[in-house]
């Protein structure tokens, strides 16, 4: 089995880092100043909204205006896995004590406490805490679109209640997310910057291209290009790039415009054939990941590929999130362009890159990995180690994901697994059919290094039901 102790610190900070770095500024970005004074109005406002697909610059504007004032903010950039309320809780406690270190110290824990306090005397505690710092600040919320869990919801609509008239919230989304939108509106307290307001203007086009790209376009290839775009920020700045590099614009021009999908689409395919054969091996390879290191790529790659700063120049497909660690993410827009390009990674991509992560102490993208390379073995050994810490933790969402990933011969192999379906049902007051997982359990328990746990396990389980029943 694969030591996943030795690399633990390290990929705690790189996960911390991942989760927490502002976005990076470009040198091809432009400046979109009407934009950034729209998000100066955050200031007078609880929660403010930018809402719009992706490829519309949620995260540019962010880096501008942050890089044009004097705020205080915080990152918390989401990902899938936050939609377990508890970590999703670590996560917002580590944004806010960027802010201020005495936010959550005794937060922390009653998430771990054996007896948990309700998650409202939880969020009473933080939003007490978040009262005694006595200057405005702002926490971001990247990509809360990511957020599916109604929990989670409820746990920012209970923020958004109470919290000190110092404390504003901006969220990126794609979507509205299911709060009080309407009661915020009426009381003055939101502000909404929507796609409308995200597509480029002509004249910001025409500043990008001729004095960005330095590509002198005339008013009316710009203005076909801003028509079949329809000003979207990615088709425009994928256009420039192109435009480039190829030395016939007029026959480009007139495919665009005669073009029938999406607006982004044929500049992304046209960049992405001009681009060089290992350049595009490497971005097909890294498909597999959102956010990745120099360490991960240099372990993946074959020797000839480029280098990462290469692939990251043009701002095309991958951006630096943290030039000190060396921190890349892979743009959505370009991401799903080129995953569509083959059916994805080959296992064995898979089982490298699960490899690299447990090497490096990254036990749960180590599973998901080994999930997604069909190790159901390996992965199942994994998650029978930490599945029991993890619902400590109040991670449920987390360890019925993988498990709902198992096939179900392997999970009643191994007793734990067992156990641990037993106790999910306990924790959400699913009663039923429990004793069809004790009893898988009890037939494996000898296939376990420790069988008394198991045996033990099953009586309080056996006990709480026995309980129950005669209430």
């Amino acid at each position: 089995m694969t030591d996943i102790s030795s690399g633990d610190s390290d990929q705690l900070i790189l996960q911390e880092l991942v989760q927490s770095s502002p976005p990076r500024l470009h040198r091809l970005d432009l400046v979109r100043t009407r934009l950034v004074q729209h998000l100066n109005e955050s200031q007078s406002k609880n929660l403010t909204i930018i809402s719009a697909p992706h490829g519309f610059g949620k995260t540019t504007l962010l880096a501008h205006w942050a890089a044009q004032g004097d705020h205080k903010i915080s990152w918390f950039n989401i990902v899938r896995q936050d939609n377990d309320p508890g970590r999703f809780m670590k996560g917002l406690i580590a944004a806010l004590q960027r802010i201020n270190p005495a936010i959550g110290k005794d937060v922390f824990p009653m998430l771990y406490a054996e007896q948990k306090p309700s998650m409202e005397n939880i969020l009473k505690r933080l939003i007490d805490d978040i009262a005694m710092t006595l200057y405005d600040f702002f926490i971001v919320l990247e990509d809360y679109d990511l957020v599916q869990s109604q929990a989670v919801h409820n746990i920012i609509e209970y923020i958004l209640h109470y919290m000190p008239a110092q404390m504003h919230i901006i969220m990126t989304s794609q979507v509205d997310p299911p709060l009080d939108l309407a009661g915020m509106r009426s009381y003055g307290r939101l502000k909404e910057i929507r796609t409308p307001y995200m597509a480029f203007t002509t004249d910001e086009a025409g500043a990008f291209f001729n004095n960005s790209l330095n590509l002198e376009l005339s008013v009316g290839e710009i203005s076909g290009i801003m028509q079949r775009s329809s000003g979207h920020p990615t088709a425009i700045k994928l256009s420039g790039l192109c435009l480039q590099q190829i030395d016939n614009r007029e026959a480009f021009l007139t495919a665009y415009e005669t073009d029938t999908e999406d607006s982004w689409q044929f500049p992304m395919k046209e960049f992405f054939g001009v681009q060089a054969d290992t350049t595009r091996d490497a971005l097909q390879l890294l498909a597999m990941m959102e956010y990745f290191n120099r360490d991960f790529y240099d372990a993946m790659r074959e020797e000839y590929y480029p280098e990462l700063n290469e692939l990251a120049e043009t701002g095309a497909f991958v951006g630096c999130i943290n030039y000190d660690s060396e921190i890349f993410r892979y743009y959505s827009l370009s991401r799903r362009f080129v995953r569509s390009l083959s059916e994805g990674p080959d296992p064995s991509l898979y089982q490298r890159a699960a490899e690299w992560h447990l090497a490096h102490g990254s036990i749960d993208r180590g599973i998901e990995f080994l999930l997604l390379a069909g190790n159901s073995e390996q992965a199942a050994i994994l998650i029978e180690s930490i599945a029991q810490e993890r619902l400590q933790a109040s991670e449920l969402v987390t360890v019925m994901s993988w498990l709902n990933q198992l096939p179900e011969d392997i999970i009643a192999a191994r007793p734990m697994l067992s156990i641990c379906q037993a106790w999910i049902q306990i924790i959400r007051q699913d009663l039923n059919g429990i004793e069809k997982h004790l009893e898988n359990a009890i037939n494996n328990h000898l296939n376990t290094a420790d069988p008394d746990e198991v045996m033990q396990h099953i009586a309080a389980i056996r006990d709480f039901l026995k309980s129950r029943s005669s209430q």
